[in-house]
């Protein structure tokens, strides 16, 4: 079980990073740039959290702490993702 959680967590720190990306630094910055949101996506995640869960969080994550202007179309895209790792 433990594996398997960690490589969900992997799953969704690669998503975020290469997928989701709000700031386009892909490929430019360190690699955990957004290991920080990974963990509290995986709580949502592990916690049964549904895709408009998961896109709002996203999407609140974007506007506020990272303050982007932010797309909840393409968070809902990114939660779609996730929620299919189950």
């Amino acid at each position: 079980m433990i594996i398997k959680q960690h490589e969900i967590f992997k799953a969704i720190d690669d998503i975020l990073y290469y997928d989701w990306d709000p700031i386009g630094i892909c490929n430019l910055a360190p690699r955990n740039e957004y290991q920080n949101y990974s963990a509290e996506i995986f709580d949502l995640f592990i916690g049964g959290a549904e895709i408009e869960t998961i896109a709002e969080k996203l999407y609140e994550i974007e506007t506020s702490e990272i303050g982007v202007t932010g797309s909840i179309d393409h968070c809902k895209k990114i939660a779609y993702k996730i929620v299919n790792l189950r």
